[in-house]
């Protein structure tokens, strides 16, 4: 059943316990987080929310929302990096009503904030900055330009976080890529955090790679210098163009290493290139640059994939492409594709 109707049913009172069950342990996987994700911002504003509160807020609460949502990944993933350790946890999946409860709860949030809306207004002094939450799902990449006069070429499945006044408090919160050409300004450093890494610059061009899935985060310094420590650590490390400081999570290394810039950033031009790529890695840039769910069935093939692909390349032909060098089948069905090594 598609999943739009089962989110009405499950709602409405309509679904059996047997299938809410279901549904509720679905809500509970990757997948379906992103799928509740995405029904809290489509639906936000629609009666169903909203109701009659004219006067309720409803964006400002939002965007409070999706900064809590990144800074809680950003803050579990900067505990796992201090610690240095890299662990494998168990998803638990909470018991129906819970499951109930909670999502409930997010939807009724509305009303709450309503009713506490009837207080008195705070002093203009005590009025927090607006946060601003930029994101790409996979699939979609952007170009924007920030208060200060910065450009951000903004990859998929990534989001970047600042506060309203960021002209003179230039500071973000990155998960994902970016690639960043900063406007010069002596006087408000330009500082960002990206799971577990700090990067501080006055005025320079530079790439952060720090997807949450991966095993490292990076800075390439593409023109300009930078200051990139480990957060709360005393390490740090001054980057010179062509350089890269890479934090990895599972050995918690801290270190340069020289960079390659056209290979590293030519995703901002829509290039996609494997050079040498395990098939892993492979599926996972896949996943990211056409928004699809590619599922594997055998042994993927320990060779190299090779390949480099301009933006409007059909998955088809990519993957047509791949699979001369290491022989697979695949079938692509909507939005999943599925890869198959074994051989008859």
């Amino acid at each position: 059943m598609d999943k739009n109707r089962q989110f009405e049913d499950f709602f409405d009172g309509k679904m059996p316990e047997s299938d809410a069950k279901v549904f509720c342990a679905w809500l509970n996987t990757e997948e379906g987080t992103s799928f509740l994700d995405s029904k809290i911002n489509s639906d936000w504003n629609s009666k169903r929310v909203v109701g009659d509160y004219a006067d309720w807020n409803g964006q400002s609460l939002l965007d409070k929302i999706n900064v809590e949502k990144v800074k809680a990944k950003t803050r579990k993933l900067d505990s796992n990096y201090r610690r240095e350790v890299h662990r494998t946890t168990k998803r638990h999946i909470p018991s129906w009503v819970s499951v109930a409860a909670i999502v409930t709860l997010v939807i009724l949030v509305p009303l709450v904030f309503f009713k506490s809306t009837n207080t008195p207004e705070p002093t203009q002094q005590e009025l927090p900055s607006k946060v601003i939450t930029r994101s790409n799902p996979s699939g979609v990449k952007s170009k924007f330009q920030l208060p200060d006069g910065s450009l951000v070429s903004l990859n998929s499945e990534s989001s970047v976080v600042y506060q309203e006044d960021f002209a003179v408090n230039r500071n973000i919160e990155l998960i994902g890529e970016a690639y960043i050409t900063v406007a010069k300004d002596s006087l408000h450093p330009f500082i960002i955090k990206s799971l577990g890494l700090n990067t501080e610059a006055l005025g320079t061009i530079f790439n952060i790679k720090a997807y949450e899935n991966e095993n490292s985060v990076e800075v390439l310094l593409v023109e300009g210098k930078v200051k990139v420590d480990k957060g709360e650590s005393d390490e740090a490390l001054i980057l010179l163009p062509g350089e890269k400081a890479v934090l990895t999570s599972s050995k918690g290394g801290f270190e340069k290493r020289k960079g390659d810039v056209r290979r590293d950033t030519q995703w901002t031009e829509g290039v996609l290139e494997f050079r040498n790529l395990g098939f892993k890695e492979i599926f996972k840039r896949l996943e990211r640059w056409y928004g699809v769910k590619i599922e594997v069935k055998g042994s993927l093939s320990t060779a190299k994939g090779l390949g480099k692909f301009q933006e409007g390349e059909t998955l088809e032909n990519v993957l047509d492409v791949l699979s001369y060098s290491t022989f697979f089948k695949y079938e692509i069905n909507k939005d999943t594709v599925y890869v198959d090594f074994t051989r008859e």
